[in-house]
C-alpha cells in the first residue's frame, strides 16, 4: 500500500515538473518573437534613472554587441546617433517607450526597437548590481515581443589565496581603475547586457539555433553571474 502511495506521489511530482517546464520555455513565454520573427532592431540609448553619470553610454554599446551575438541585425550606436540627430524630437526613447513605432518600420524598415531603463547601478568590493527594465517592441504591431524587469548581480570571482579578482586582475586594482579604463567597464556591462537578453529567442543570423530554441527553459527570475574570464 505504501509503495502504491509513493508511486502515486512520484507521478504527481513528475507531472507537475513537466507542466512547469512546458510553461516556462521560450516558445510559450515569448511566443510573439516566433510569430513576428524580427530581424532588424533599432537600439535606443538606455534611459538612465540612476545618479551615476555616463552609465547609459557604455550600456548602449554593450546591448548592441549582445543583440548581434543573439543573431539580430542591430543598428550600431553610431548609426543611431546619426539618425537621431536628424530628428531628435521623434527619436526620443522616453516618448517612444510606449508610443507609436510605425514610422520606424515605414521609413527605416525596422522590425523592432529595444528600450532599456537602468533603474539602479551599484558597485562594491564584491561585484556589481544593476537593475534593468527592458522591452523589445515590434515596430509593426507595437506589441512587446520580449521583456525583462530584473536585477543582474555580477560577482567577483575568488581564486586561491583569498584575494578577490575581477577580469583577471586584483579587485582593488579593478575598483581603482574602473572609471578610467573603458575596456574594463565595457566588459562588465557587456556581461550584464548578455544576461538581460539571455532568455530572448535567437535571431535569423544564429543559423544553427534559429527557430529551434522554443523548448529552451527560461532562466530564474534573478540572475546571479560570476564574472570570471
Amino acid at each position: 500500500m505504501k509503495r502504491n502511495i509513493s508511486l502515486f506521489v512520484l507521478c504527481l511530482v513528475i507531472i507537475g515538473l513537466s507542466s512547469c517546464s512546458g510553461k516556462y520555455v521560450r516558445g510559450n513565454s515569448f511566443g510573439l518573437m516566433y510569430e513576428e520573427k524580427p530581424v532588424t532592431v533599432l537600439l535606443f540609448p538606455p534611459i538612465n534613472q540612476t545618479e551615476v553619470p555616463g552609465v547609459e553610454h557604455d550600456l548602449w554599446e554593450a546591448f548592441y554587441m549582445a543583440m548581434c551575438e543573439k543573431g539580430y541585425y542591430a543598428f550600431s550606436p553610431a548609426l543611431c546617433c546619426e539618425l537621431f540627430s536628424k530628428d531628435s524630437l521623434y527619436y526620443n526613447a522616453d516618448s517612444l517607450y510606449e508610443g507609436d513605432l510605425s514610422r520606424l518600420h515605414a521609413e527605416l524598415e525596422v522590425d523592432a526597437a529595444l528600450f532599456v531603463k537602468v533603474k539602479s547601478f551599484r558597485l562594491d568590493k564584491t561585484g556589481a548590481n544593476i537593475d534593468f527594465e527592458c522591452r523589445l517592441r515590434s515596430a509593426k504591431s507595437g506589441r512587446i515581443l520580449y521583456s525583462y524587469d530584473k536585477e543582474v548581480r555580477a560577482f567577483a570571482a575568488t581564486f586561491s589565496g583569498g584575494r578577490a579578482f575581477a577580469f583577471g586582475v586584483p579587485m582593488e586594482f579593478f575598483l581603482q581603475q574602473l572609471d578610467a579604463a573603458t575596456s574594463d567597464k565595457l566588459i562588465a556591462v557587456h556581461n550584464c547586457a548578455v544576461q538581460v537578453l539571455v532568455d530572448m529567442p535567437v535571431g535569423k543570423y544564429s543559423k544553427k539555433r534559429y527557430g529551434k530554441d522554443r523548448n529552451v527553459i527560461v532562466s530564474s527570475p534573478k540572475h546571479e553571474v560570476e564574472l570570471r574570464l
